[in-house]
């Protein structure tokens, strides 16, 4: 199905600006009528694409992004002489089952050392201060690429910008040294990222397997960004890691748990951590959440009836599922502060199982993990 994001594509990409000359090097002040193409991926599986030209002082890109929904970013930039930018127009827009359908926009005007931000339907204004600042969107290679010329036009062996996320992406300082040659390291959330530049000072590749986001990105065909999409629309939902909500009674108690059901692909799970973090959201996306209507007694406590996020922390030596009082949160927004239990599960391994799964045993009550070739079992009784 031909979706009009085809005709967004060729707008961004043939009927405004100039040709595309790909044979310039990627210096921001060399760089006009560049195309740049992106592609990430989480394991195997491709999570997110984008096309955008640099032409004159303006960067203009469509990201489109498979998780937590299918979505789509749409911006237009337009470069000051500092190097940040002077102007934004973003728009995110979410696939449902009538079409693309608008949900967020923000315009971002830069003042001296501030940044006036209008987001929203009713464009509630922000003003920031972030002088010379850089903009941030969910896995933008474009983005990425315009912060290392800023890098480059720096004298200094490591750089600390304003980094502006008005749509979600990493936001608060682009922080990133030299490594080797022109090559970069950077800060994301829970960890560095390498991003690999040629001679030319083009990204040949961005690693974040080594951070809480897991992924790769690298250097995409023309053509990626409507061939994408056409492929995923013709997966339902086009998700990698949907929702699920497990729902049962033991005794006088009703549960439910709603949570995201990461996949495999070809990972070593367990390897260090889950995923090679020291605290996991025990699925994917969104915390994992709990609700209980009746007080139940784990081994080393007892949990009130409401609702709760789960984490876990897992190691060679030992096992454990906390419960978080904070609840509603992205996965990422662990906060040990509000951590109420820390239990420890019994482990064994099981039948490989590729995607994530929770159950609820209510012969034995137990909240049982299975996912890869491990099982963990967290057993509870109900409160009279």
């Amino acid at each position: 199905m031909r979706l009009p994001l085809i005709a967004v594509v060729l707008t961004l990409l043939v009927g405004n600006g100039p040709s595309v000359d790909d044979s310039q090097p990627g210096v921001l002040t060399q760089a006009r009528g560049r195309a740049l193409r992106f592609v990430t991926l989480l394991g195997r599986d491709t999570i997110a694409v984008e096309e955008a030209l640099w032409a004159g002082d303006s960067l203009r890109g469509v990201i489109l992004v498979r998780e937590p929904a299918m979505m789509r970013f749409e911006y237009l930039l337009r470069a000051a002489p500092s190097g940040g930018f002077a102007s934004v127009q973003a728009t995110q827009s979410v696939m449902s089952p009538d079409g693309w359908r608008v949900q967020n926009t923000a315009t971002l005007t830069a003042f001296g050392d501030s940044v006036l931000m209008q987001t929203g339907p009713d464009g509630a204004e922000r003003r920031v201060r972030a002088p010379a600042p850089l903009l941030s969107l969910p896995n933008s290679g474009a983005l990425l690429w315009l912060a290392a010329q800023r890098v480059d036009a720096s004298a200094a062996d490591s750089v600390s910008i304003p980094w502006i996320a008005p749509l979600g992406g990493i936001g608060g300082r682009f922080i990133a040294r030299r490594t080797q040659g022109r090559s970069l390291e950077y800060r994301l959330s829970a960890g560095f990222a390498q991003m690999r530049r040629g001679e030319d000072g083009e990204i040949v590749s961005v690693d974040a397997r080594g951070t809480s986001l897991k992924i790769e990105m690298m250097p995409a065909q023309p053509g990626v960004l409507v061939e994408t999409q056409e492929r995923w629309s013709r997966v339902r939902g086009g998700l990698l890691s949907p929702r699920d909500t497990v729902r049962a009674r033991v005794g006088d108690a009703e549960l439910l748990i709603d949570y995201g059901r990461p996949s495999v692909r070809g990972r070593d799970v367990f390897g260090d951590g889950v995923l090679g973090d020291s605290v996991w959201r025990t699925g994917a996306n969104a915390a994992t959440q709990l609700q209980i209507t009746r007080p139940i007694q784990f081994a080393n406590g007892t949990l009130e009836p409401g609702m709760y996020s789960l984490f876990t922390r897992i190691s060679a030596e030992r096992a454990d599922l906390i419960v978080n009082r904070r609840s509603g949160i992205w996965g990422t927004q662990y906060d040990a502060a509000a951590n109420l239990l820390s239990v420890p599960m019994e482990r064994r391994r099981a039948e490989f199982m590729e995607q994530f799964r929770i159950a609820v045993d209510s012969v034995q009550p137990a909240i049982v993990l299975r996912w890869a070739d491990q099982e963990f079992r967290v057993p509870f009784a109900v409160r009279r």
